[in-house]
């Protein structure tokens, strides 16, 4: 079995995953812990300590590197990149919309199949490649379909209804970007995604850089 792995160490596995995807279409063969660590920011013990959880790790030479594409593969099936998951978005607004349209979001391992709004008109009328329905029925679509992931960007006033419909449904994990912090099932693993909290942290960040150059 694979180790218990932290949820920071996923964080950086998921990033790890991404960079060697883009060094493997380069055709980079092979790659060290301190060039990951210098393209994530973080040290090279962090990779390698990251890595450690893996199964495998015979990927790995101390005279080369990580062999790119191995590395890949290990760290797709501790993962489960190689499985399939369904997905829904609930708000077909305008946030909702761009990532719908953006192929970069998804892949043939992770497709979504649904589209939810409360906006009965915006259903029957609105032009996109899936199935949308009122969300009323997210309950008994989800099901149906056996969607595992939602992303919800709805209004903040229905964030907790929608997802307890989601919920209802069995779905597995939620991507909220409402800045309401929704109250779900200890299984369903939920991440926030706050963009104006995030703008406000980095307006934040800029003007105490500024206020220190002047002082």
């Amino acid at each position: 079995m694979i180790k218990k792995i932290p949820l920071p160490a996923v964080s950086r596995l998921c990033a790890i995953h991404r960079l060697l995807y883009d060094l493997s279409a380069q055709g980079v063969e092979f790659v060290s812990s301190a060039v990951l660590g210098e393209m994530l920011g973080v040290g090279a013990h962090n990779i390698r300590k990251d890595v450690s959880y893996l199964l495998e790790t015979e990927g790995a030479s101390a005279k080369n590197g990580y062999e790119v594409e191995r590395l890949k593969e290990q760290i797709s099936r501790a993962l489960g990149f190689d499985m399939e998951f369904r997905a829904c978005i609930v708000g077909l607004g305008k946030l909702g919309l761009a990532i719908l349209r953006n192929e970069l979001f998804f892949n043939d391992k992770m497709r979504v199949v649904a589209g939810f709004d409360s906006n009965i008109n915006l259903v029957e009328t609105i032009k996109v490649d899936i199935d949308v329905y009122p969300s009323v029925d997210i309950t008994d679509v989800v099901k149906r379909l056996n969607i595992k992931l939602a992303i919800l960007t709805v209004p903040q006033q229905f964030a907790q209804e929608c997802a307890n419909r989601l919920v209802q449904g069995g779905i597995k994990g939620i991507v909220n970007f409402t800045s309401v912090v929704i109250k779900t099932e200890t299984f369903v693993k939920v991440r926030n995604v706050d963009l104006t909290g995030e703008l406000r942290i980095l307006s934040a960040l800029v003007s105490l850089d500024e206020q220190s150059s002047l002082t």
